[in-house]
């Protein structure tokens, strides 16, 4: 079996854009194109039982609306019980009318006796409403809210559930969009694993090295494009026997193909193409190791591929091969070995640990 080093790039891209926007919920390009797929379904869900909890709440709080009536009303009567006990236990403690033989004294102390009562009774009264509102205000005010909840759900029903499922739905329209913006980035995840998995079936003389990000620590300058190139990053870097293939894999509709916004693929490998000449000719007899030959300095050949998953332009381009997929093995089989395994292993090794993303 081939051997494979690093995520597919497109993939590492999602995965951090996904961390980064805190969506951490989904663990394969599969899910997120399933969430996609099913929405409208999911938003439909999130609203059918929200609609279920506020009908719910509803029934909830006309049962603790009546409830509350009653506790209310039961404490009323229990402090007008007890006030109209005590005030009648006052009362038969106030002297009848003064008679024509009482004394003086006594007609002045019954006097008295019967005002202090008297405003006994009226304390009573006034201390028994004090302790009704008291007692009953924490009850009248959880009645007044619940009420107004239950007048607002019985004639807002529908603004009721978009409040109360705002957050959610809010939430899983973020993803949707962020997830939306990354489709490009998730079809190019799919068609760089095809790629991987084809290539998966060579055997271990093959090496292949996904995602290749390098840095130039001073930039080199592209005379054909009159350029500065400072990095370069391809999607996968086969090395064999028969030399380095740069593989570009690009999972393009029809209409993409067509689109004149996107850049040339073939530019893009051309220039990955004349920086990694570059870099591995400075490592040749350092880092890189290649058998002396008599007729001179040997080179690395590496040659230019382009992976269609879907569609492919019916044109032939020059500077790189235009390939589908189910073309990809037979292409890289038909060449002839020019590297020993010692010296495929020598660039693998080089190349591994050059890239951003070794792993």
């Amino acid at each position: 079996m081939c051997n494979i080093y690093n995520a597919v790039g497109c993939l590492t891209t999602i995965k951090k854009e996904l961390s980064e926007k805190r969506i951490h919920n989904f663990n394969s390009i599969k899910e997120l194109l399933s969430f996609l797929d099913n929405y409208q379904f999911i938003h439909a869900e999130i609203i059918a039982k929200t609609q279920f909890s506020i009908r719910e709440e509803k029934n909830e709080l006309a049962t603790e609306i009546n409830s509350l009536e009653i506790l209310i009303d039961q404490t009323t009567a229990n402090i007008h019980e007890s006030l109209t006990n005590e005030v009648e236990a006052i009362r038969q403690k106030i002297p009848t009318r003064c008679k024509h033989t009482d004394t003086w004294h006594k007609r002045v102390y019954d006097l008295f006796k019967r005002g202090y009562l008297n405003l006994r009774i009226q304390a009573k009264h006034h201390y028994a409403n004090g302790v009704l509102k008291q007692t009953t205000l924490p009850y009248r005010n959880q009645l007044n809210l619940k009420k107004d909840r239950f007048l607002f759900i019985d004639t807002q029903f529908d603004i009721a559930v978009q409040q109360a499922c705002m957050l959610e739905t809010n939430e899983i329209k973020r993803k949707k969009d962020v997830i939306e913006n990354l489709k490009p980035t998730i079809f190019g995840a799919i068609g760089e694993h095809k790629v991987v998995k084809e290539l998966k079936s060579l055997s271990d003389d093959y090496f292949l090295i996904n995602d290749f990000c390098f840095r130039f620590d001073k930039p080199i300058y592209d005379h054909k494009n009159r350029s500065y190139i400072k990095t370069i990053q391809i999607d996968h870097i086969l090395i064999s026997a028969a030399g380095i293939f740069l593989i570009e894999t690009k999972n393009w509709s029809n209409a993409s193909l067509k689109n004149l916004n996107l850049r040339s693929p073939i530019e893009q490998i051309q220039r990955t193409n004349y920086a990694l000449n570059t870099l591995l000719r400075n490592q040749v007899g350092h880092t890189i190791q290649l058998h002396n030959h008599h007729w001179g300095e040997r080179r690395i050949p590496i040659k230019n591929t382009i992976v269609l998953i879907n569609e492919r332009p019916q044109q032939e381009f020059r500077g790189a091969y235009i390939l589908r997929l189910n073309e990809l093995l037979k292409f890289v089989n038909r060449f002839e070995p020019c590297l020993s395994g010692y010296e495929v292993k020598s660039i693998a090794s080089y190349l591994r640990q050059a890239s951003i993303h070794s792993t």
